[in-house]
């Protein structure tokens, strides 16, 4: 039950970067249920570090345990590598969550959905050499879709925690006609 609409920007040399919409890297797990993220990302590796590790999810990167359920991205994401090579073991970026494949994992993904663009350089050329993971790249979701009520109860599974016009603490989610996006109710 949360909500980011920040975006942000990162540049850095370190020999690590996980960049996520809501979480980067959580070397205990992560739990993100009835979740979504909308902004943009923008994920700079500058340094030259041979075993770099730099990954971008729209809303996790390198969690090694937890369950991601019922998220939806609405993240534009730029990944751009200083490296001269691209390696995706050594990084990448997706609509949901992104990690090395080496990382020993045991994590539960049920309803996630993407919708924004991931784009990923080395230098000014662009890097199309990933492949498709539904998991990690959550299932496409269509503007129409996103913006209508109906869809976020029953398509995306948020009827569990829909408290509509009787917010509850376990039922926070109402709806933003303005907006056309649920948003979590403001208790006093």
């Amino acid at each position: 039950n949360c909500r980011s609409t920040v975006n942000i920007t990162v540049s850095s040399n370190a020999d690590a970067l996980y960049v996520g919409g809501l979480a980067g890297s959580a070397g205990g797990g992560i739990t993100a249920e009835y979740c979504y993220y909308s902004g943009q990302i923008t994920s700079t590796y500058t340094g030259d570090y041979a075993d770099y590790k730099h990954f971008v999810g729209g809303i996790s990167a390198g969690v090694p345990t937890g369950t991601i359920s019922h998220t939806v991205s609405e993240a534009n994401i730029t990944w751009t590598n200083s490296t001269a090579e691209y390696n995706s073991e050594k990084g990448g970026a997706r609509g949901i969550m992104s990690r090395p494949s080496t990382m020993g994992t045991t994590i539960s993904f049920d309803k996630n959905y993407a919708r924004g663009s991931v784009a990923m350089a080395v230098g000014s050329s662009p890097v199309n050499s990933q492949t498709a993971n539904a998991n990690h790249d959550g299932a496409e979701v269509h503007g129409a879709s996103i913006g209508d009520e109906v869809w976020w109860r029953v398509t995306a599974g948020w009827n569990a925690v829909w408290g509509g016009d009787n917010p509850t603490l376990e039922k926070p989610w109402t709806w933003d006609a303005a907006a056309k996006r649920p948003k979590l109710y403001t208790f006093n």
